[in-house]
C-alpha cells in the first residue's frame, strides 16, 4: 500500500484541513461522524464529505454504517488501521538543534573546532555529488551559489571584480539557532562555504558577515582569491 501510493498520501495530507480531519479521526477511540467534524471544524457537512472522500481515495480512511433508530444508516468513519504507523506526531528538530549547539557550548569546543568540521563536511558533500569537473572559477562558484540555494540561503553574487567576489545570502535558514549562538553558527556555514571551494581550488579567503542577526537585509560572504 505504501509504496504504490506515496504520491496520493502526500496529496491527500498536502491541505491544511484535511490534515487536520485526519489527525482529529486518528486521534478519536471510536469512528466519527461528518457532523461531528462539521462541529468540530466549523464547516458545512459537504464540505467535511470532499475532504473525506480524498482521505478515502488515498486509503487513510475507511468507511462502516451504523444504524441508530428508523431511517437510513449513518456512515461514520477512522482511520485505516493499516496505515496507523505513519509518523503523523509533532516533531522538533530545531528544538534538538538547539539542545545539541547548547551542548557544544557547554563542552567549551572552540569556533575554530566548528569551523574546521564545516569545512571538512563541506569537502565531503561536494565530493559525494555527481557532478563533471569545474572548467574555471565561475564554475566553481556557481556550484557553491547552487547548493546555497538548494540549502534555503536565497544566495546572491552582488560583486565580481577582478580576484574578489561578494555573495548575498538574503536568508538564513539556522537564524533562530544563530540568535543564541552566532558565533558557531557562522564558524560552521563558514567551514562548510570553504570545504566547498576547497574541493576545487586552492589559494583563497572566505569571510561572514552576519548581517541578518543585526538587523539588516542579508549576511554577506567575501571571497578573495590568489592571482
Amino acid at each position: 500500500m505504501m509504496s504504490g501510493n506515496v504520491l496520493a498520501l502526500s496529496k491527500a495530507l498536502g491541505d491544511d484541513t484535511r490534515f487536520l480531519i485526519y489527525k482529529y479521526i486518528s486521534e478519536q477511540t471510536g469512528p466519527v461522524s461528518v457532523e461531528e467534524l462539521a462541529g468540530n471544524f466549523g464547516l458545512h457537512p459537504n464540505s467535511i464529505r470532499l475532504h473525506l472522500a480524498k482521505l478515502g481515495e488515498a486509503g487513510l480512511v475507511t468507511t462502516e454504517s451504523t444504524r441508530r433508530g428508523p431511517g437510513r444508516p449513518k456512515k461514520v468513519y477512522k482511520t485505516n488501521r493499516e496505515l496507523s504507523h505513519l509518523p503523523f506526531g509533532k516533531r522538533d528538530f530545531n528544538f534538538l538543534a538547539l539542545l545539541l549547539l547548547d551542548f557544544i557550548v557547554g563542552q567549551s569546543i572552540p569556533p575554530a573546532e566548528i569551523n574546521s568540521f564545516g569545512k571538512k563536511w563541506g569537502y565531503s558533500y561536494i565530493q559525494g555529488k555527481v557532478r563533471g569537473k569545474p572548467q574555471n572559477l565561475e564554475e566553481i562558484i556557481q556550484y557553491l551559489l547552487t547548493e546555497f540555494k538548494e540549502w534555503g540561503f536565497e544566495p546572491e553574487p552582488v560583486l565580481v571584480k577582478h580576484q574578489r567576489m561578494e555573495i548575498r545570502l538574503k536568508n538564513c535558514i539556522f537564524k533562530e539557532l544563530a540568535n543564541n549562538h552566532p558565533t558557531l553558527v557562522c564558524a560552521l556555514v563558514d567551514g562548510v562555504a570553504e570545504g566547498i571551494l576547497s574541493a576545487y581550488i586552492d589559494g583563497f579567503r572566505i569571510q561572514i558577515k552576519p548581517g541578518l542577526l543585526c538587523g539588516e537585509n542579508s549576511c554577506d560572504i567575501s571571497l578573495s582569491f590568489e592571482k
